[in-house]
Formats: structure tokens, sequence, C-alpha cells
């Protein structure tokens, strides 16, 4: 019985089941943080992950590598400030002169020998498996973490993004006829997390089961609708939360407090009831992105062992 009690206290480190070779570049999650890791946040669309890197730029004071990165042509790196962005918060935001929004850019980042700087303290990008190839390698590894969002919210809000920067929703495309077309990519995270970036590739089980080990060995994960804890989560993985004295000091607390409030998300999401054929449709569509947010829930909790 002893044995059995000592077994729920230990965090699951088996690694029987093949990643894909994306996966090389980023450190289990079990294993000590050493110097030569890199804080990762992957930035699912509308999963919560800009909230986070304001707050980490704004209350903490970190340099980011992010897709609010300059796009400049001066090869030189240098951190640069973002004035316009610092809205009475404790730190004014600073930033690599580098950009990680598409897979040109994550290049040029290589190029310019981002990761050898040292200059970045998170590195943050949408495009996962590009990343992992690109701004890591196997003896400097990504220290991969991630917000996970309830799929059907986060294609609502996705959409409704879209429509009003006019880009994949047009002014005459309804909600109920986005998710029915090819416009919504079906399984969105659980195929990044597969590495698949065909959306005419069948999502199956076994795509499923990959996805939540990858999670499991590569991710600590924070849940959106769980904001608050999972933002604690995430900075005590990196000992920021120590470090940066959060809960005690007033200043940096009340800053946190701040920019989750004013996020573009907070208490905005268009509603959409849980009933409705067309919520109903989008959660079909997804199944197993459904299935990975689930179990990401049950890993939030396992991973308290981590902490």
């Amino acid at each position: 019985l002893r044995s059995r009690e000592l077994s729920f206290d230990v965090y699951d480190t088996s690694s029987n089941m093949e990643l894909p070779p994306w996966t090389n570049s980023f450190s289990d999650v079990w294993e000590p943080i050493e110097d030569q890791d890199t804080p990762f946040l992957w930035n699912i669309p509308q999963g919560g992950a800009n909230t986070i890197l304001n707050t980490w730029s704004s209350c903490l004071g970190l340099v980011l590598a992010s897709s609010k990165g300059a796009q400049t042509t001066n090869i030189t790196l240098e951190v640069q400030t973002n004035i316009a962005s610092n809205i009475g918060y404790l730190h004014t935001p600073r930033y690599v002169n580098v950009n990680t929004q598409n897979e040109y850019w994550i290049h040029q980042c290589k190029q310019r020998g981002l990761l050898e700087s040292g200059l970045a303290d998170v590195f943050e990008s949408e495009h996962l498996t590009v990343a992992a190839n690109n701004l890591f390698t196997p003896t400097n590894k990504a220290r991969g973490v991630v917000m996970i969002r309830h799929p059907v919210k986060r294609v609502i809000d996705y959409y409704y993004y879209m429509k009003d920067i006019a880009s994949a929703a047009s002014e005459s495309s309804s909600f109920e006829a986005f998710v029915e077309s090819n416009q919504m990519v079906d399984n969105y995270v659980v195929r990044l997390l597969n590495g698949i970036t065909d959306a005419n590739i069948k999502i199956t089980d076994s795509h499923t089961e990959v996805a939540k080990e990858v999670l499991r060995r590569k991710f600590v994960v924070s849940i959106f609708e769980w904001f608050d804890v999972g933002m604690v989560r995430l900075e005590k993985y990196f000992g920021w939360w120590d470090k940066f004295d959060v809960m005690r000091n007033l200043t940096v607390n009340n800053c946190h407090y701040s920019v989750i409030e004013s996020a573009d998300h907070y208490k905005n999401a268009h509603e959409v009831e849980n009933g409705d054929k067309v919520f109903i449709t989008v959660m079909n569509r997804n199944w197993a992105d459904m299935s990975l947010y689930q179990y990401a829930k049950v890993l939030f909790a396992e991973q308290t062992k981590l902490i």
C-alpha cells in the first residue's frame, strides 16, 4: 500500500512512445532546467498567449523574442523598447529586433544567431515545428509551455478576430458557414503537435494519443479557463514567481492583475450556447482537440508534482 501511495507522488517519466522528430529540440518537462535551456511559449491563436507575454514583459521585465518584434533588415541583434505598449505598467516592454510570426522571419532569427546571442529571456511563436527545427538544437533546447483553451470557444474567438481584420472570414461569411467550410482547420492543436501541416490529412485516434504524449513530456500546460492559476504554474516552473516575489510584492502582483483584466479576451468572448447546432458542429469537427483539452486539464493537475 505504501508503494502505491508513493507512485501517485511521482510524475510519470516514461518515454516509450516515439514522438515526432521536432520534439528532439525540446527538453522533457521533468529534467532539471539547464542554463542553456530557453523558455518557449507556444502561441495557439486566441488561446491567451499574448496576455501571458504582456504580463511577462510589462510586469517581470523579461526580454521577448516574439511575433511582436520588429521586422527589420538590420542584421545586428539588439534589444529595443516599445514605449507605445507601456500604458502605466511596471516595465516598458522590451523585444529583440527579430520577429517569429512566420517561417521566413524564423529563418532570419536562426541566420542572425538569436539563440546564441542570449538576448531573449523568452521565445514565442505560433509556428511550433518551424520554431523547433530552427530556433533550438538538441544541445540548446527549448523549455516548452503552452496555454490550452476549450476548442470551441477558441474557434469562436478566432472567427471574430479574423472577421475584424477582414481576412479568413469575410463580412458576408457567417460563423455557421465558416465552421462548415475548409476555412476552419479541424483539430488544429493535435495537427501541429504531430507536425502535420497538410489540412487534407485526416486526424485519427493515433494522432490524438501522440499529441497527448507530446504535451505530457514536452510542455508544462496551463488552462485558459483557469487563467490566474495557470500563470502561477508557469512562473513557478521557471522560478520567476519567487525571483520576482510575485505573491508578496504588491506592485508586481497588481501589475499581473491589471494586465490580465485588461486583455482583449477578458470577459469579451462571443457567446454561443453549448446546445446550439453550431456549437455541436464545431465540437464534432474538433473531436481530437476536445479529447486533448480534457486530457490537458487532467495533466494540469498531474504536473503539480513538477513544481
